[in-house]
């Protein structure tokens, strides 16, 4: 292994921090990115959400199942419905070959947290949707033009960014079109 003399291993290291200052960097800009934020903000309240969904199908959904499941079969819990494959075998109060079931009421409890996460999503998404539209067909009515001006004191023509609003067609109202028939079915019999 070769020795480094005093002058390679301070480039070195100069090599090695700048590196470091470039990572740091480079991580820097792709953690203020507005995807990587706006990625986390999202993470963050799906994980709020699905506990707010799950209390809601824990909490109240649940228990109003187990009470029909109570009405309809007895004295059940929902949750523990299950189809037991191979019963526990017991010698004593030691096991010795533990139950194998298929836990049906966890299964149907899973599906019903999704159904209700996936359709409050899907609300959350439409209404989404709509606003978005609403301010496309404003973001349409209001435009930028360049407007040339002439400075009176100069006389020189200047251009200049203008907003322009565009004025939005009104419907006519039921009764604007009945008077405009009306009008046109007199014209018709004057003729």
């Amino acid at each position: 292994m070769k020795k480094l003399t005093k002058e390679e291993k301070k480039l070195l290291r100069e090599k090695r921090r700048t590196q470091s200052k470039s990572i740091i960097s480079e991580f820097k800009r792709f953690v203020l990115r507005g995807n990587v934020v706006d990625m986390a903000v999202g993470v963050i309240v799906a994980t709020a959400f699905t506990k707010i969904i799950t209390a809601l199908t824990d909490k109240v959904i649940m228990p109003l199942l187990n009470w029909i499941i109570y009405l309809i079969w007895g004295n059940k819990d929902f949750t523990t419905i299950k189809t037991i494959l191979r019963k526990e075998v017991l010698d004593g109060e030691d096991v010795v070959t533990s139950e194998i079931a298929i836990e049906w009421g966890t299964f149907i409890s899973a599906i019903i947290n999704f159904v209700l996460i996936a359709l409050v999503i899907f609300v959350i998404v439409k209404i989404l949707n709509y606003l978005k539209d609403k301010f496309m067909v404003l973001q349409d009515k209001v435009h930028k033009e360049i407007v040339k001006i002439e400075n009176k004191k100069t006389g020189v023509i200047e251009e200049k960014e203008v907003v322009v609003e565009e004025e939005v067609k009104k419907e006519p109202t039921t009764n604007e079109l009945l008077q405009e028939i009306i009008g046109l079915l007199k014209d018709k019999e004057g003729k």
